[in-house]
C-alpha cells in the first residue's frame, strides 16, 4: 500500500483527541521521516486495532520519549502466518480508506 506523507498528517490532525505543541507537530514529522511512512502507518493501524485509532499513542510517546519502545512493540510481520498477514492487511487497508475519505473531503 503507497501512501503519501500528508495523508499521516491529516491523521495527525484530525484524528487527535488531545492538545499538541508545534514542536511536537514536528517532532511527528522527524518520526515519519525516521521511521519511514510504512512504519508510521504500521504504528497508525496498531493504534486503530488496540486503541481508538488516534494519534495519542504517538504524542503520548513523544512526550515520554519511547518513542523508538513503542514501535518496538509493533508485530513483527515476517513471524505472521499466511491468514495473520491477510487480516492484518485487510484492517490496514480499511484504516487507510477511513482515512482517506476525510482526507480528501
Amino acid at each position: 500500500m503507497n501512501i503519501e506523507k500528508g495523508l499521516l498528517l491529516h491523521w495527525w490532525h484530525y484524528y487527535g483527541k488531545a492538545i499538541y505543541t508545534l514542536e511536537e507537530l514536528e517532532k511527528f514529522e522527524e518520526i515519519i521521516d525516521e521511521y519511514g511512512i510504512d512504519k508510521v502507518l504500521d504504528l497508525a493501524v496498531a493504534s486503530y486495532i488496540c486503541y481508538d485509532g488516534s494519534p495519542t499513542v504517538i504524542l503520548q510517546g513523544i512526550r515520554n520519549n519511547v518513542v523508538e519502545r513503542l514501535f518496538d512493540t509493533l508485530p513483527k510481520f515476517e513471524n505472521m502466518d499466511e491468514k495473520q498477514k491477510e487480516d492484518y492487511n485487510e484492517i490496514k487497508k480499511e484504516f487507510v480508506e477511513i482515512i482517506s475519505k476525510t482526507y480528501n473531503q
